[in-house]
């Protein structure tokens, strides 16, 4: 059977459809509440603008589909079949652990409290997930010696009283297992276990108060010492944990961030108000997946696992799926959860930690070769270049008045600093302060050298400035264009930095500084994201020659300050400037001697004084002041 035989004969059902490639390869898992019409819209002429599902399109040979009973068991089989095929064309969360918990068992006669990485249905309680898993077990190794709860994995506790192990002798188990306890005794200890693992500290504290005055007022010491041992250590490691929702519900918090073909998702695990830990997940081929797509596919895929799925789930941005990812989560939880996006309030404030916190990962993975690569890529996507901006050379101008005035030349390749290629322009042609005539000096120089001795072209010239500076670069290349056969094949852009109150970002408000980039033939600048990888390497590159030109600016402010009437005087150098120096006190003290007291000075010899009289006071150096 055709392609188009298949398409025509499809069912106006709910299913999954899986696209196929070369050797029957799956390279793409999509849901449909109808096969039918949602299949046939990929292979209409026109439908896909998006340049990565046309690319898709361009590569099916085949596809088949499976029948669902309803919408629902589409989207659950669609994150199975994705796990399981990976297909190129969808975001696949590559993730396969399974999240640790800590289990007590209640349905056991003595219960006992073990990390597990897998949820059943067997009436113990589960406290989690701990990501990462530090602080998992902290939390077990304190209950294990502050409650004596038994260690043993034993499935017979308390049928056959036997020998007692080391723990009872240390009193860190009261010893089910020799019958030294009766259950009802040993539950008290579990409920101690239950309440703290659910964040009820006070409630646990007061008991334990309580029970430890009883024993004191019952002159039962001992007892009394080991409670207050107790409470010690508990007030100790509440102290350290961190209330961040006075509600003390149980949410997910899942957020974000994108850059280009890079995203990063940051997802936080709070349970009775306590941040548990979080996790992020780094995805590098998300050029054409908006955020509501990417956040979609990762509850999805996410859930699907044996995880807790907490009574409600913050999301950063709207998603247009919401009622049925609802549906979802409610059915994988077993009561209703709510999906929402916080606008306001402390549940907004927690969004923006989550947000906070998908950003900063973002950029630590960028920082790796393989981040840096995706930060030119989105580069050249957001800045419409010709190539790949592997070398970048940026120039600027300082000066104060048109004095000492100095062009800077700073090179990255690879999105790194190549010091190297750093160089300082003393600026000849220019009279007087004319930043944009500098500006020309400066680039003409540069491009004349590299014509005449054949070195490689950078992939961006950059400067720092607006219009005014990009179009005396522009100038600068047209001049030597005679001799530059591919002057249209170059990138040039200025980059201005300015300010914009108000912006927004996944529907968290920020007032943050923002870049103007100006190319040439735009009239307009380009505003770019203040938050974006791609315009961070941008202004961190002119940044570095901003700092490049001022520093040499001011070392040569610094060398003019420091000179002295004394310079260019036969017979005058270092030591003997610094020796009339500390016996005159001062420049002004020297000029203001008379010959014969030049004469007098130490190790000056007269000839030298008389030398020195007659340039400060034009040449009278018979003449005694």
């Amino acid at each position: 059977m055709t392609l188009e035989e298949k398409i025509k004969n499809l069912p106006n059902r709910p299913g999954v459809y899986l696209m196929k490639g070369a050797r029957g390869r799956v390279i793409y898992v999509g849901k449909a509440k109808s096969l039918r019409n949602r299949v046939r819209s990929y292979f209409q002429k026109g439908a896909e603008t998006d340049p990565r599902r046309a690319s898709m399109v361009e590569h099916i040979l085949d596809f088949e589909t499976v029948i669902t009973g309803s919408e629902m068991e589409a989207f659950i089989l669609e994150s199975t079949l994705i796990k399981k095929h990976k297909p190129r064309y969808n975001v696949v969360l590559r993730d396969d652990k399974n999240y640790p918990y800590l289990k007590l068992t209640l349905n056991d006669k003595f219960p006992t409290l073990s990390v597990v990485r897998k949820m059943d249905k067997d009436g113990a309680l589960y406290f989690g997930p701990y990501v990462p898993t530090g602080p998992m077990w902290e939390t077990f190794k304190l209950i294990n010696r502050t409650f004596p709860m038994r260690k043993c994995r034993k499935k017979d506790i308390g049928e056959k009283p036997g020998r007692p192990c080391l723990q009872f002798g240390m009193k860190r188990c009261l010893g089910p297992c020799s019958g030294a306890v009766e259950r009802d005794e040993y539950m008290k200890t579990v409920d101690e276990v239950r309440l703290f693992l659910t964040g009820k500290d006070r409630e646990l504290v007061r008991d334990l108060e309580t029970r430890m005055e009883s024993a004191s007022e019952a002159m039962n010491f001992e007892a009394a010492a080991h409670i207050r041992d107790r409470l010690y250590a508990l007030k100790r490691a509440t102290e350290t944990q961190r209330v961040i929702s006075t509600d003390l519900s149980d949410r997910d918090i899942i957020a974000v961030v994108k850059e280009g073909a890079a995203a990063d998702i940051q997802i936080l695990f709070v349970r009775q108000g306590k941040l548990l830990g979080r996790k992020d997940f780094f995805f590098t081929d998300s050029l054409e997946s908006a955020e509501y797509e990417l956040l979609t596919d990762f509850i999805n895929q996410f859930y699907t696992e044996e995880r807790e799925v907490p009574p409600e789930v913050l999301v950063s941005h709207t998603l247009p799926e919401r009622p049925l990812l609802e549906e979802f989560l409610s059915a994988r939880r077993g009561k209703t959860t709510v999906l929402a996006v916080p606008e306001r309030g402390p549940k907004a404030k927690l969004m923006e930690m989550a947000v906070d916190n998908a950003r900063v990962a973002l950029g630590q993975n960028l920082t790796t070769a393989a981040g840096r690569e995706l930060t030119l890529m989105a580069l050249k996507s957001e800045l419409g270049l010709k190539k790949l901006p592997r070398r970048v050379e940026c120039f600027d101008i300082s000066n104060t008045g048109g004095q000492e005035a100095v062009g800077s030349l700073v090179a990255f390749e690879d999105g790194v600093a190549k010091k190297s290629g750093y160089r300082h322009y003393t600026i000849k042609t220019v009279d007087g302060a004319n930043d944009f005539a500098m500006m020309e000096e400066v680039i003409y120089r540069r491009y004349r050298r590299v014509m005449d001795e054949d070195e490689p072209w950078p992939d961006l010239i950059m400067v720092d400035g607006g219009k005014g500076q990009l179009n005396a670069a522009l100038e600068a290349l047209k001049d030597l264009g005679a001799d530059l056969a591919d002057l249209a094949a170059l990138d040039v852009v200025g980059l201005a930095k300015a300010r914009e109150k108000g912006l927004k970002y996944g529907g968290i408000g920020e007032k943050r500084a923002y870049e103007r980039v100006y190319k040439p033939g735009e009239e307009d600048a380009r505003i770019l994201s203040p938050t974006s990888a791609a315009v961070n390497l941008l202004a961190q590159v002119r940044d570095e020659s901003h700092r490049f030109a001022i520093t040499h600016h001011r070392k040569l402010r610094q060398q003019r300050g420091a000179a002295s009437p004394l310079d260019g005087i036969p017979g005058i150098g270092a030591k003997r400037k610094l020796a009339l120096l500390k016996h005159f006190g001062s420049f002004r003290a020297i000029r203001e001697a008379t010959l014969e007291e030049l004469k007098a000075a130490p190790g000056l010899p007269g000839k030298v004084a008389e030398e020195i009289f007659g340039r400060l006071h034009g040449g009278a150096a018979s003449q005694s002041v």
